[in-house]
């Protein structure tokens, strides 16, 4: 299985941006397996495969977080509307 990852457009970054500032979306989850369920997969999560490709844009990111200051950060796009949402500039 193959997941591709992107951002999403402005206007539907704007639109995610207002929905945040009136809740969040984890207070409308409802739960879709058991605890003895989840307890029973849990191991299978070591044997997923992770891309090579992968694994060196998560160091880039961690190494890039580790060598920026928080209001830099907050300033990227991936940081955005994090930043919107708690008011940073």
């Amino acid at each position: 299985m193959r997941i591709l990852l992107g951002y999403p457009n402005a206007a539907d970054e704007k639109e995610i941006l207002n929905n945040l500032r009136r809740d969040h979306p984890i207070i409308h989850l409802s739960r879709v397996v058991e605890i003895e369920e989840l307890l029973a997969i849990l191991p299978l999560v070591w044997e997923v495969h992770l891309d090579e490709s992968l694994q060196d844009y998560i160091v880039a990111l961690i190494d890039a977080t580790r060598r920026c200051n928080i209001l830099e950060c907050a300033q990227m796009r991936c940081g955005g509307l994090e930043a919107g949402v708690h008011g940073i500039e």
